[in-house]
């Protein structure tokens, strides 16, 4: 299954390059099948023709795959944007009168941006909290 999927890749890659040449051949054969004469202002003519779509037909697969990414990315970009932006099970309301803070931090509380490796690494090797923690909770305590 491998093999045969690298002989498949080999053999695009290879026609990729061929193209161009078995192109003119193919077009050429076409011309006098019909019952023209081949002339050298004509062949010249078909040879510039063909040599300058060349590139661009080399081309053409990498841009049809870069279109589908930049399809598969926009749905995606789309699709983020359009989720809501906070939890509703996530937030308990409480009446204006029960409570006088709008806003109140815990100790254990937990903010992330949704990697917990970085909670992790924001721990010290012997346990203590980073100086930057401890300066943000002396803020708050006064």
């Amino acid at each position: 299954m491998l093999r045969v999927r690298f002989y498949y890749g080999c053999a695009l890659v290879t026609s990729l390059y061929l193209f161009s040449s078995i192109l003119s051949a193919v077009v050429f054969a076409v011309y006098i099948g019909l019952g023209n004469t081949l002339d050298l202002s004509i062949a010249f003519t078909v040879l510039t023709i063909l040599d300058l779509i060349k590139e661009p037909l080399r081309t053409l697969p990498n841009f049809v795959g870069s279109c589908i990414e930049f399809q598969v990315s926009m749905s995606r970009i789309q699709e983020f944007i359009h989720v809501d932006e906070v939890n509703p099970s996530m937030i308990r309301r409480l009446p204006q009168d029960e409570t006088p803070d709008s806003i109140a931090i815990r100790d254990s509380a937990n903010f992330h941006w949704g990697c917990q490796e970085e909670k992790k690494d924001a721990k010290a090797k012997d346990g203590k909290k980073p100086k930057a923690i401890e300066e943000t909770k002396s803020l708050l305590d006064d």
